[in-house]
């Protein structure tokens, strides 16, 4: 009993040391990830930068200023000011190597504009965490809103925001979750936004320097807009999510977009999905390919003709490396359907025999499109063709498809297979007739060769 009371005592000693020694370590990752916030966002301009060290708490001050794309900003600089709360024991439920507030102090016009939607509240409050082992958690919220005034006289309100990002040590591993529970917006205009149950998560790890791994998913329970010009729109179940992995050194990212019930005023769905992966993918032609492109994306401020023609030139010289390892692209599935029938189209895309000088500046388009190999099934229910605006119209004109053997119809249901091989496009096996615009003119017929006339007399 007696060592454990002296253990207690020299913790309790020992405790107020602790935050002033890591004060230093504090500043120096609060430095580095203000570097990462300049090259994350190089259009914004550090003005200046004030760090002071306490015993238990630290303070940074930090105005930034727009560049040359944001000339409003500059003139009228954002001043962010973190009070960082050194640990081990950075709060009541923190254990950390600190804990850090961050504040924005905005332009008065600007801060004006703010207080009559926010009132008092701050409109973003951020909270950080730093590990003792590393990494980083950020927590982002915005209060809700109660029927507030915005715009032309419309009424905003909302269930407020809350966004969080994990990063480990490293940023070997990221983590992110976010939530919006309910937003509504009432237009003076008839326009009504209702927003009901979006989240975000994904968790991903680092495959290749900048190229990482993993899932993702983004979903919404509703989403109506009435009011609208072409008629009210209703969505529910709204779902985007992706998955990727590698292995051997190739990447397969599966893309998966699809919802609930589609309700507009000629046409409602019962659902939706549209399914592609992207399969072969050589991880490190895309890691340069990705990387080269952000490098121009992060760039300094340029015209956009200027990054466009960037932009260009990466795809140009990095595009070829990708493609040579002959990745394919798959249509696991889009499907439409309602109460009558579905839709359905799978398939796949790929380039065989890729060489590099196929996309070289003399590099003959027509042999490229030789080495194009596509596969397509299509099928759908005769009674959902019916269904469709203009029905009467499709279902016609897929029975003149069906006459000429380009497709079939058995049991009410229309089938027909698409393939692009050699540079030739067929149906179902046939040769489909090419449009009147791509036809070849038949050569004139030759003109007559003028008989020699007989001679006349001399008289």
């Amino acid at each position: 009993m007696k060592k454990v009371l002296i253990a207690v005592v020299v913790i309790l000693l020992l405790y107020p040391a602790a935050p002033w020694l890591l004060g230093r370590t504090i500043e120096q990752r609060v430095d580095e990830y203000t570097d990462q916030m300049q090259q994350q966002m190089p259009y914004l301009r550090i003005i200046q930068t004030q760090f002071t060290r306490g015993w238990f708490t630290s303070e940074e001050t930090i105005t930034i200023g727009g560049g040359t794309a944001l000339t409003g900003l500059a003139d009228s600089p954002v001043t962010i000011h973190n009070l960082i709360r050194h640990g081990p024991i950075c709060g009541l439920a923190c254990i950390g190597l600190a804990r850090v507030e961050t504040h924005f102090v905005f332009p008065a016009a600007a801060q004006a504009s703010i207080a009559k939607i926010f009132g008092k509240a701050e409109p973003v409050t951020i909270e950080t965490r730093l590990h003792l082992a590393g990494g980083v958690t950020t927590t982002l919220a915005s209060p809700p809103l109660a029927d507030v005034r915005v715009g032309d006289g419309g009424t905003l309100a909302s269930s407020g925001f809350a966004f969080t990002v994990e990063q480990g040590a490293g940023a070997e591993r990221l983590a992110m979750r976010g939530n919006l529970a309910q937003v509504r917006y009432r237009g003076s205009r008839s326009l009504d936004v209702e927003l009901d149950g979006a989240a975000f998560e994904s968790h991903s790890q680092r495959l290749l320097r900048s190229l990482y791994t993993g899932d993702a998913a983004f979903t919404v329970a509703k989403l109506a807009l009435t009011g609208l010009p072409q008629g009210d729109l209703s969505l529910g179940e709204l779902h985007v999510t992706t998955r990727s992995g590698a292995d051997a050194g190739f990447l397969t990212l599966t893309v998966s977009v699809g919802s609930g019930q589609i309700a507009t005023k000629p046409l409602t769905l019962a659902s939706t999905d549209f399914d592609f992966s992207y399969r072969h993918v050589d991880a490190e032609a895309l890691e340069s390919l990705t990387a080269a492109l952000g490098a121009v994306n992060h760039a300094g401020a340029m015209q956009p003709t200027q990054r466009g023609a960037e932009l260009a030139a990466v795809l140009r010289d990095k595009a070829p490396a990708l493609l040579l390892r002959n990745p394919e692209i798959t249509i696991d599935r889009i499907r439409l359907r309602d109460s009558a029938g579905a839709l359905l189209i799978t398939g796949s895309l790929s380039l065989a025999g890729f060489v590099a000088a196929d996309l070289g500046p003399d590099a003959d388009p027509k042999a490229l499109l030789q080495k194009l190999h596509a596969s397509f099934d299509l099928e759908c229910d005769q009674a959902f063709l019916a269904s469709l605006p203009n029905g009467a119209i499709l279902t016609m004109q897929l029975q003149a498809l069906v006459q000429q053997g380009l497709a079939t119809l058995e049991r009410g249901q229309f089938h027909s297979k698409l393939e692009f091989a050699d540079g030739k496009l067929t149906l179902n096996g046939h040769a489909p007739p090419l449009p009147p615009a791509l036809r070849t003119p038949p050569a004139p017929p030759a003109s007559p060769v003028p008989q020699a006339l007989p001679a006349r007399p001399i008289i």
